[in-house]
């Protein structure tokens, strides 16, 4: 049964993290059509959240599946602790990008805390039962929101996210069944 509740809750946190990064190039491209057309004026912030949104994926895993299990496992002042050294690192490293003057770095900043807080919870979940190498590749998709940081937003980005979503939900499909169908 453990085993079984490990693979559905790597199977949704996966899946929540390829989605969520797949729509963030469509949403990004909506929101500056709506900026440039209706609020012209903020037309500068969308360079700011196109960083920021890259950290909803995180911020969806942290709040719908870790805080869960942390609470299921009555676990809350390890939750505690780790939401704490993340508080740390975050003032930490916004601190910096605001001694620089630099509001680019410190979107950049809030997205890295939001990784490493998402894998400090990890961590604290796998600790005891798998090797650091195991630990790595289940957490490897982690890394998909983190690399839209480097890809150029534009319409080839979209184009592209639009025809790898419906492919990608198939597969997401195909790997619920495999945990869900069996009795």
């Amino acid at each position: 049964l453990l085993f079984r509740s490990t693979l559905r809750y790597n199977l949704i946190k996966k899946w929540l993290i390829i989605i969520i990064s797949l729509t963030i190039p469509i949403l990004v491209y909506l929101l500056e059509i709506f900026i440039k057309n209706y609020i012209p004026n903020y037309l500068n912030s969308i360079n700011y959240f196109t960083i920021l949104i890259k950290s909803t994926a995180f911020i969806f895993v942290i709040i719908i599946l870790q805080t869960n299990r942390f609470l299921v496992r009555k676990n809350q002042k390890k939750f505690l602790y780790n939401t704490l050294i993340t508080i740390v690192i975050g003032i930490l490293l916004n601190s910096y990008g605001f001694m620089i003057r630099s509001v680019k770095f410190i979107a950049i900043a809030t997205v890295i805390s939001y990784f490493i807080y998402f894998m400090i919870n990890e961590y604290s979940f796998s600790r005891l039962k798998i090797s650091k190498i195991q630990f790595l590749s289940e957490n490897l998709i982690a890394l998909l929101p983190l690399s839209l940081l480097i890809i150029p937003q534009n319409k080839t980005t979209v184009l592209i996210t639009l025809l790898l979503l419906p492919l990608v939900i198939c597969l997401g499909l195909k790997d619920f069944k495999q945990i869900w169908g069996k009795k």
